[in-house]
């Protein structure tokens, strides 16, 4: 999912998310999951997101997140 994806399910913005996301991510969110919306990876923790996308084995298209096959939608 995009920053921008979770905002449009929380009411927020995707900096707001991304804010949100960086304060809680030593509690053992998975921050690496969320990529922004072109599939960037974050770029926070050392640059760790790209190796752990790859551990888990998720679509790739070059450096980013392969979107139109990665992508999780939610249903509320």
């Amino acid at each position: 999912m995009s920053y921008g994806d979770i905002g449009v399910l929380v009411g927020l913005g995707p900096r707001q998310v991304g804010r949100a996301m960086a304060l809680i991510a030593a509690q053992g969110m998975p921050w690496w999951r969320v990529v922004y919306s072109d599939g960037t990876p974050a770029r926070c923790h050392d640059g760790q997101a790209p190796l752990l996308l790859a551990q888990e084995r998720t679509p790739m298209r070059g450096t980013r997140v392969d979107m139109s096959r990665a992508r999780q939608t939610i249903v509320g």
